[in-house]
């Protein structure tokens, strides 16, 4: 009797086992969607670094407005430099 007892539960386990198979094809993964290459993303942008403007906005964020500790009125013209920049890139803020 108790081995009846016990073939139901492996029985059981054995059913559940068998579902949590995946059954099909392992071969048959599905592909991944392509995203689009760096080149396609980049398109639109100006492709050309340009230096002296980089070094511009160093300069204002590291000289003209300079050290920027947590919540000073420096901290606060750094930011909105920073969003007056992107806004100009056409970045909502």
């Amino acid at each position: 009797m108790p081995t009846r007892l016990l073939l139901i539960p492996a029985i059981a386990c054995l059913a559940f086992a068998i579902a949590c198979t995946t059954g099909g094809d392992p071969d048959a993964a599905p592909s991944p969607t392509p995203s689009p290459s760096a080149a396609a993303l980049f398109r639109d942008l100006d492709p050309a670094f340009d230096s002296d403007r980089a070094m511009a906005h160093a300069e204002v964020l590291a000289v003209d407005i300079g050290s920027r500790p947590a919540g000073s009125a420096e901290e606060l013209a750094a930011a909105d430099y920073i969003r007056a920049e992107l806004a100009s890139y056409g970045y909502e803020a």
